[in-house]
């Protein structure tokens, strides 16, 4: 019997008796997640939560009929998400946990996609899904206490972190991009990103 493979999440697990779980879960290969209460560092506490973050693919709050009337009951799930972004960010802004959305311009290459969607014709009309993990990362990575309460497109978030090479993330270069739902019309594709095919 091992653990590989499995995830745990374990909460108390900054020090004592939850980190050494945590270790000894990992060292078979298990994938930890862990959540503290301490997370500015202590004299007689070892161990602290470094930079908190939540993040949520949910979509900037666009209120256009557009994203209503042909799927009202989709809209208002997706919706539901990027309020609770917007109501935790402020919550949580106090105690330094920063509360973020991604979404992206375009369709990613996902099973979701391919099958509800239009198979792989939409497949090669997407971005792969590197595009978030990317975005994702530099989020983390931004200070918990100061980056918080953002709707991020992923291009232009990426754009504006230095990233230029927009065409790695497309599935066939050739084809067109297929524009996501949600993406509000003022947000336009950062400078010099295309959304139409590669020749």
């Amino acid at each position: 019997m091992s653990l590989k493979g499995k995830t745990l999440f374990i909460t108390g697990a900054s020090r004592g008796i939850g980190l050494a779980i945590a270790l000894r879960a990992a060292r078979d290969g298990a994938n930890i997640a862990i959540a503290a209460k301490t997370e500015t560092a202590h004299p007689k506490l070892e161990g602290t939560t470094q930079n908190p973050h939540i993040l949520m693919l949910s979509p900037p709050l666009d209120m256009a009929e557009k994203w209503f009337a042909p799927y009202t009951g989709y809209t208002m799930a997706k919706f539901g998400m990027s309020m609770v972004v917007l109501g935790l960010a402020g919550e949580l802004r106090p105690k330094g946990i920063a509360v973020n959305a991604l979404w992206p311009r375009t369709t990613i290459a996902t099973a979701a996609i391919k099958n509800l969607l239009g198979g792989d014709a939409i497949m090669r009309r997407s971005r792969t899904p590197d595009i978030l993990a990317d975005a994702a990362y530099l989020i983390f990575t931004k200070p918990a206490k100061c980056f918080t309460g953002q709707f991020l497109i992923d291009d232009t978030f990426l754009a504006g972190e230095g990233v230029t090479d927009f065409d790695a993330y497309r599935v066939d270069p050739s084809q067109p991009l297929s524009p996501d739902f949600f993406v509000p019309d003022s947000s336009k594709p950062p400078p010099g990103v295309s959304l139409a095919a590669k020749t």
